[in-house]
Parts: C-alpha cells; structure tokens; sequence
C-alpha cells in the first residue's frame, strides 16, 4: 500500500489548509509578548485585537502601528498597506473569497474600497497603471467608546501611493475620480495641478488620501519626497506666506541634521494649503540598530513633546519574530519571520513650532512563492525573505 501521509507534499498541504483562514490577528498575537508594555496596554491592545481579527493574514505583509510619543496612554492606531502585485488588492475586490467580503457587504466604507479594488484589478483602468499601493488607517487611540472603536474600524482613513512616473494631469483626474468613489468634496482640479506643478525639481507625490475618521474635513492630504535640501526654502516662501515660511525654514533645517531625509504632509483645501504641515523622519533603512534614533528621539524627550518612556519604547520596539512551524506556509507563500523596524518618526509643525510627534512602527511578513523554493531549501535559508524585507 502507497503511503504519503508524512511526505513533504502531503505536510505542506496539511500547512496550506490550516493557515487558509489565518488573520492579521494570527500576526498581531505572535508579535505581541515583543511589543513594549510602555507604547501598548492591556486596553490598547483589545482595540488593535478588534479590528485585526477582521482581515486576512494575506491581504497586507507591511503593516504597522502609529503611536503619539507625548501621550501616557499606552493605546496606539494601526495601519495597513495593500501592494499592487500581491494577494491584497484581489482580496479586497472580492476576487478570493476571504474575511473581506463580510466587511465589504456590510459597511458602506468598505464597499467603495471594493469598488476601488475592482478598478485597481482592471488592467485597462487608470487606478491599474497609475495606483500603486492602498493604506488604510484605523484610528483607535483617540477613540472615546466602544462605538468609536467601531466607527473607526467600519471607516478607516484612506490613501494611495501614485506610480513615480505619473504627471501633474493624470494625478490630478486619478485624484478625482478617487474621492469621488468615496462621496468627498474635492478642491478643485486647477488648485490639484497648481500645488503639483509647485514641486522642486524630482519632488515627488508619494501618498495621497484623506482621514474619513475625523470629524473636522482636513481636505486632501498630500505627502510629497525627494525635496532636495537646497529647494526647501524656495518651495515653501511660493506657498506659504512670508510669516508661515519663516517659521517652519529653520524647524526643519534643525530637524533635518539628525535623520536621513524628510518628506512632507500637507492638506489642500478649497482655500488653498491649510496652515501647519508634516514632517516625515527618516534613517538608514537597512540598518539593523535602532540607535540611529536616538539624538532625534532624545531631542524631542528635551522638547517635552516625547514622554521619556515613549523614547524607551520606541527604541525597544526593533527585532525579528520568528514564525511558529504551522503558520510559515500560508496558500502557496512561505513565511519565515515577522521583522519588527522603527519606520518613521513624524512632527507637526504649526504656529511656528512643533505641535506633536508620533513615531510609526513597521510590521513586515515578506513571503516567498513556494513555487520559487527547490524542495532541499524550503525552511533552511532565510536568505531571500531578508532581502525581501530590506527592499521595502
């Protein structure tokens, strides 16, 4: 009698199946006795515990958590990325059945994202060529009751990440027809391209969105990189005015000594730039050490915007989780570790100082096709799933 009940084959498909209903939550419970106790509580976890339990493992390996460094409550949002390319957008127009589409039928928010999804599927859509990723934002740490934590969940902020290559035009119409999926006032298409067209030479907008969770309409928020050192004092005396200007040149000169580089947030509204912008702070990414952060963290612990225990959380926050045995195949990808990164830190600035900072906590599970691993290295290297994480 043939048996190949304790064949490779045979033990990779008893893996497949029991990781086919496996949820972000399955990631979340593994990650958490690594979790510093001074950035997440008991509390703040049964929050992120509430929406992680509603979404498939596979439909975001890059995932993470935002945390409000002069806060003392140790209560944090999550954030999730959705990569063209991957299992994610599928999901999420329905294409696969998953967890996804319980959320979808019931949920108006949700329900667009799908119809977003079906776009973003359809290689003959603008949204295909031009959309290159979707984050979705859950904003719990503000949340006063139970059923803000819901509105939250059922209501996420949402952003998209354009292709480089996309022109002020056709950012401009993928833009529009974005919002309007989701019912937004959209200011208008002239003042899109007028605030695109302002960018220094290579700047480029790398995230645009809006917060559907908050109750006061910050208008569209566009994230732009690439600003070389030497245009930031031009770009921001055209478009800000002379006072404004003066007052965040020399914050971030200040703040641009102690990382890598910076980007920035603004809201565009009907009345143009809104007051006050977000500065994103960025190290060396493929360093392994969390002290690159430091004399930033340490600056702001000085400026009283970052509580001393959130600098220690922070700090503590870098390191690999390795996957249980049962949860490394998941359908037809490997997955070896979970990595655990300091992303970015991010300052407010208004009124001419900084306002606030939050640090953003990167979750990434990179995976490797089964197809692409000959049956004498599966599970033996982890070579190829750490440069996987390193090209994030």
């Amino acid at each position: 009698m043939n048996c190949t009940c304790n064949s490779p084959a045979a033990g990779n498909q008893k893996a497949r199946e029991g990781a086919k209903g496996q949820k972000i939550l399955d990631i979340l419970n593994s990650i958490q006795p690594d979790l510093p106790a001074r950035l997440l509580d008991g509390e703040g976890l049964q929050r992120l515990v509430r929406a992680a339990k509603l979404l498939p493992a596979e439909m975001s390996t890059f995932w993470g958590f935002e945390t409000r460094l002069g806060d003392p409550q140790a209560l944090m949002d999550i954030l999730f990325e959705i990569r063209k390319g991957t299992p994610g957008p599928p999901l999420l127009a329905g294409h696969t059945p998953s967890a996804l589409d319980l959320l979808c039928r019931e949920r108006t928010i949700w329900e667009q994202l799908r119809t977003i999804a079906k776009k973003w599927t359809d290689p003959s859509h603008l949204f295909h060529v031009h959309i290159r990723n979707l984050w979705l934002e859950v904003d719990l740490a503000e949340a006063t009751s139970a059923e803000d934590i819901d509105h939250a969940i059922n209501q996420p902020n949402v952003f998209f990440g354009p292709e480089p290559e996309i022109g002020p035009e056709t950012l401009s119409e993928v833009i529009c027809i974005f919002m309007r999926a989701f019912g937004r006032s959209i200011p208008r298409r002239s003042a899109i391209q007028n605030f695109l067209y302002t960018l220094p030479q290579d700047a480029q907008v790398f995230q645009v969105g809006f917060m559907l969770t908050r109750k006061e309409d910050l208008g569209l928020r566009l994230c732009v990189n690439k600003v070389a050192s030497q245009h930031i004092t031009s770009w921001f005396g055209s478009i800000f005015s002379d006072s404004e200007a003066d007052f965040m040149k020399p914050l971030i000169h200040s703040t641009a000594d102690r990382c890598e580089l910076l980007t920035f947030g603004f809201n565009l509204t009907e009345n143009g730039i809104a007051p006050g912008i977000g500065v994103e702070c960025y190290q060396d990414w493929t360093k392994n050490s969390s002290e690159q952060w430091r004399p930033l963290l340490e600056e702001l612990v000085d400026k009283k915007l970052c509580l001393p225990e959130k600098a220690r959380g922070v700090l503590a926050y870098q390191g690999i989780t390795q996957s249980p045995l049962p949860e490394r195949i998941t359908g037809d990808m490997l997955y070896l570790h979970t990595y655990r990164k300091i992303h970015h830190l991010k300052l407010t600035l208004a009124n001419g100082t900084i306002s606030q900072a939050k640090a953003y906590l990167a979750v990434s599970r990179p995976g490797m096709p089964l197809t692409h691993i000959s049956p004498d290295r599966a599970g033996t290297s982890n070579t190829d799933a750490n440069q996987a994480w390193l090209s994030i």
